[in-house]
């Protein structure tokens, strides 16, 4: 995970310069998520609270965006959250205990140190309902069911690895050069983090494999800018 970590700080430097970083090292990091969507536990659908799923993404999406935590977290926590909520009967609060815990152990994953959020912090979400051990003791309770493996592919990922090749300053538009490159690439990556969002809350999309998903995203918004005014 330290590996992908430094790529992806070359890949974003390289890409703000206007360069792209050699596809060697993203084919590697691509093979390994590959492997490991491959080894995703079943996602069963048996949570009883499976009706409360979207009102519990958009709350904890609302506690990260607060947080400044980045998009890939966001997805992480939820991807934690639906697989630790299909193999248990969680009632309130607990729910949302859930959701934070998922939320602080996904931020230790994909932020730098700094900004990974206090128990403290989260806890004021519900205003100070939980002792603070009880975070402490959820973190245990959620890293043991995924076998201390929190290496879990998301389409945010995938996104996040391809979306340097995405779109170039040659691409053509309407049969003619690109007006701006800079306004086209914002215009992009704006909407590829709408659809992943989306997507995020939609559980007909849990069980999709997160490459599979990230790919068609980014063909099909792809194809469809083309026909817009750039």
């Amino acid at each position: 995970n330290c590996l992908i970590h430094f790529y992806k700080r070359k890949m974003d430097k390289s890409y703000s310069s206007m360069g792209l970083v050699d596809p060697e090292y993203v084919q590697d990091i691509i093979c390994w998520l590959k492997k490991q969507e491959q080894c995703s536990m079943e996602f069963k659908r048996q949570s009883p609270q499976m009706d409360k799923r979207r009102h519990l993404v958009d709350w904890t999406s609302v506690v990260a965006e607060k947080l400044h935590l980045t998009s890939c977290t966001v997805h992480l926590a939820i991807k934690i959250l639906d697989f630790f909520m299909d193999g248990h009967d969680i009632q309130d609060p607990q729910l949302y205990l859930v959701c934070l815990g998922s939320l602080l152990l996904a931020s230790k994953m994909e932020e730098k140190d700094s900004n990974v959020p206090k128990c403290s912090e989260m806890n004021a979400f519900t205003k100070n309902r939980f002792p603070l051990s009880d975070f402490i003791s959820l973190e245990i309770v959620i890293l043991k069911y995924f076998n201390w493996n929190l290496c879990l592919p998301t389409a945010c990922y995938f996104a996040e690895m391809w979306l340097p090749y995405a779109i170039h300053p040659t691409d053509s538009h309407n049969n003619g050069p690109l007006v701006s490159f800079r306004d086209a690439k914002a215009y992009f990556h704006q909407y590829v983090k709408y659809f992943l969002d989306l997507a995020m809350q939609d559980s007909t999309f849990i069980d999709t494999l997160p490459s599979v998903l990230a790919a068609s995203l980014l063909a099909e918004i792809g194809r469809a800018s083309c026909r817009e005014r750039v």
